[in-house]
């Protein structure tokens, strides 16, 4: 194949003045080396006559398309690249040629990977892997398939393998000699740039802004010399966002303003990205008119080359709170329900990427226990398939706990069936009267689980369709007081109001009553008899503030991790009067809070010391 470490000026003084068939080898060298360069087309162009007809050179055609298609991705012509990439591979295969297959191979890996089928990206990623551990790889390839990997667990949420795989990469690349009188290789520079952009990432996502800033910073500083404007944009994105997160969006305006306000047209989608930053920059330093007009024009560029995601769902989020701002509600409806419709392709896509992210994660740890117990022996082996067994076994046990959860108000049933039949064969109608209280107590119980649990089912699958609308939040909250009121009134708790004026909401009327039921009879569960649970609102920025504060039993640091979670009942927090749980409502209320673009936070100070549940939801 072609080789890394050429010296490109040499090779192309070295071609003849019109190029020949001998000069084929030398131009597939040289487009290898200047892969993501605009000297790429100069080759390419020269090479296509010299090979077009040429079924005997199978092999060089297969490098011309491969190149072909490299050239197509790195501007976003993914489905022309695709058969360019399948042509190329399918010959490499046939010639049992490995580096072509291996490089081809992630390059189709890639493509999976930017269109979000991150499942069949890992199982293309493992496929080079096996290959480079039965026979020996060159440097670049070991580099481009630990690159490939790094991309591949950041897209999955793996941060700690994403940050390892990267940081190999960049040993590997860094020690290779691509530098030649002074010409970088694109392959070579792209992959130390590529690794510093996702350590960059790998950072931004645990909110440590302060190290992705740095390794943005490195990144940029290695490509700001280069004619590759993505890599720029890559790299500057990187560097607003990680600004932004510091709170300098000011420096961030002032950091990318001068790179894209004179771009030429056919450049600017490249930087789609870099304007996304801005527009949100220009927004967190309340410059709002240009944040709006920088924002719109991203989503332009984005509808125009079919890319719907995290970017397009963040404009229009912040398209909404400036709608509102304008006072503009049926903008304001508009981009909240194209908000919401993406959020719901996005969550589909994430369960999709869930599945594959907890498939590499259980092949990572199942390959790195199997490393050990060679090293350990039969029982360490025994116990760490016992440990992969348990993982495969979760949802056999969740299912043993809905079926426990029903066996015991079915139970409870039976029994008092048969007390209450003995008690009136012997004419004891009060005792009898009391069983039959029990039994209609549990079957309402019983009734609850599977409602609750189709409750769950529903916000999961997003059968509950959201529907965004003006609401008022007070009579909302007074009615949802009037519901529980009987069941405050048992135990002698007092439900206490304070509203700010009168505030408007947009969200979904049946969910958001939901929520508060949810909340408000929650929190008299787990208050003390003879107390007080206290409902107040407030404004906060474009949010209204709910608060549902009790003084009960509270709940310990290390349980609230699990408060939100499904069948989220906790082992260290009982309800006070003996009522029953189904662990489900505290799950429902975060499902559905979420869908309709709020937060819901918990805060206790410990066990007996009460707790306070906070939910955010759009005003209108």
């Amino acid at each position: 194949m072609w080789s890394d470490t050429c010296n490109p000026i040499t090779l192309a003084n070295s071609l003849s003045e019109i190029p020949a068939e001998a000069d084929i080898n030398a131009l597939l060298t040289l487009a290898h080396f200047y892969q993501l360069n605009p000297k790429i087309n100069q080759y390419i162009g020269e090479l296509e006559p010299l090979l077009v007809n040429r079924v005997d050179l199978k092999l060089e055609n297969a490098h011309l398309s491969f190149l072909k298609g490299a050239q197509l991705q790195s501007v976003g012509k993914w489905n022309d690249s695709w058969e360019l990439f399948e042509s190329a591979l399918s010959v490499y295969k046939n010639l049992n040629e490995v580096r072509g297959v291996i490089e081809t191979t992630l390059r189709v890996a890639a493509l999976h990977a930017s269109c979000r089928n991150h499942g069949q990206a890992r199982e293309m990623l493992e496929q080079c892997r096996a290959m480079v551990e039965i026979q020996p790889a060159s440097p670049y390839c070991l580099a481009a398939v630990h690159g490939t990997s790094a991309l591949i667990h950041l897209l999955l949420g793996l941060y700690d393998l994403s940050e390892s795989y990267a940081l190999e990469t960049y040993e590997i690349a860094s020690k290779l000699d691509a530098t030649n009188e002074g010409v970088v290789s694109n392959n070579v520079l792209g992959r130390l740039q590529g690794s510093k952009w996702i350590l960059a990432k790998v950072y931004a996502f645990q909110d440590d802004f302060e190290k992705s800033l740095t390794y943005a910073q490195d990144g940029f500083n290695l490509v700001k010399d280069s004619n590759i404007p993505r890599w720029k944009s890559s790299h500057l994105s990187s560097i607003s966002a990680a600004l932004i997160g510091l709170g300098n969006p000011e420096t961030a305006i002032e950091t990318i303003l001068p790179v894209v306000e004179h771009l030429p047209g056919d450049q600017k989608r490249i930087y789609v990205d870099t304007y996304a930053q801005l527009g949100l920059a220009y927004y967190q330093a309340d410059l709002f008119d240009q944040s709006e007009q920088t924002l719109l024009f991203t989503l332009g560029m984005l509808d125009k080359v079919h890319q719907f995601g995290p970017t397009n769902s963040k404009c229009l989020e912040v398209l909404s709170s400036i709608a509102k701002r304008n006072g503009d509600s049926k903008k304001q409806v508009e981009y909240l329900n194209q908000h919401k419709k993406l959020q719901e392709s996005i969550q589909e896509s994430r369960h999709k990427n869930e599945i594959s992210r907890l498939t590499a994660l259980q092949e990572y740890k199942l390959k790195k226990q199997e490393t050990e117990l060679l090293l350990e022996g039969n029982q360490k082996l025994t116990e760490a398939y016992e440990l992969l067994q348990r993982s495969y076994d979760e949802q056999a046990e969740l299912l043993k706990l809905v079926l426990h959860d029903i066996n015991n108000p079915l139970s409870a049933i039976l029994l008092n069936s048969s007390v209450a039949s003995k008690h009136l064969d012997t004419g004891n109608a009060e005792k009898a009267e009391k069983s039959i209280g029990n039994i209609n107590r549990s079957a309402d119980f019983a009734l609850q689980i599977i409602e609750q649990l189709k409750k769950a089912h529903e916000v999961e699958d997003k059968k509950k369709k959201i529907i965004f609308q003006k609401l008022h939040f007070d009579e909302l909250c007074r009615m949802a007081i009037e519901r529980n009121l009987p069941m405050a009134a048992a135990k002698q708790i007092g439900l206490i109001s304070k509203f700010e004026a009168q505030n408007s909401i947009f969200a979904d009327e049946l969910a958001m009553q939901q929520v508060l039921d949810n909340l408000i009879s929650n929190a008299i569960k787990y208050s003390w008899p003879s107390s007080n649970v206290y409902l107040n609102t407030r404004r906060q920025d474009d949010y209204l503030v709910f608060e549902c504060v009790d003084h009960g039993v509270g709940i310990s640091e290390a349980d609230i991790p699990r408060l939100f979670s499904k069948f989220g009942r906790l082992d260290t927090s009982r309800p006070t009067g003996d009522e029953q749980s189904t662990g489900l409502g505290l799950y429902i209320a975060k499902q559905l809070v979420t869908q309709m673009a709020g937060k819901i936070t918990v805060h206790s100070d410990g066990l007996n010391k009460g707790c306070s549940f906070t939910v955010l939801i759009p005003l209108g």
